[in-house]
């Protein structure tokens, strides 16, 4: 007799995730989580706008893992540089400095993994402080990363 799965089959179609705004000017469109995952990773697709890009940082308890689908981004990831096109795969091991930047004129799109999962609710909280009108609050923001453990 054939074991039983230890959970369901997850479908997401496009548009069916959440979106969430970030302070580096790009949104990320959540895919699956650590509950849809068995708590093996998170998976989101983040869309990039030209001249958007992330500040050098290093994760001490996720590996991030991106994937570029459209266009191009620059990424500087434990002291290499790395232009990837559509198809390249970039790895953040945990504790290892990196950053992404789209110096394109063209939007540019990336699978981001995440293992362990990164928790939906940071990405909620980071979106609500976002949306605040003015510019975005750095203390809220360095708050944020120091309840969720982010570096």
């Amino acid at each position: 007799m054939p074991s039983q799965p230890d959970q369901q089959p997850v479908i997401v179609r496009p548009g069916d995730g959440a979106s969430y705004r970030t302070p580096y000017g790009d949104v990320l469109a959540w895919i699956a989580g650590g509950s849809d995952t068995n708590g093996g990773f998170s998976l989101h697709e983040r869309t990039a706008p030209p001249g958007s890009r992330s500040t050098p940082h290093a994760h001490h308890r996720l590996v991030e893992a991106f994937c570029v689908l459209e266009g191009k981004l620059q990424f500087a990831v434990g002291g290499e540089r790395v232009a990837a096109v559509s198809g390249t795969f970039v790895l953040a091991p945990k504790g290892v400095q990196h950053a992404w930047h789209n110096a394109t004129d063209r939007p540019a799109r990336a699978l981001v993994f995440f293992s362990p999962p990164a928790e939906r609710g940071y990405f909620e909280e980071m979106h609500a402080i976002m949306e605040r009108p003015g510019a975005p609050d750095v203390d809220a923001l360095q708050a944020l990363n120091a309840t969720y453990g982010w570096a």
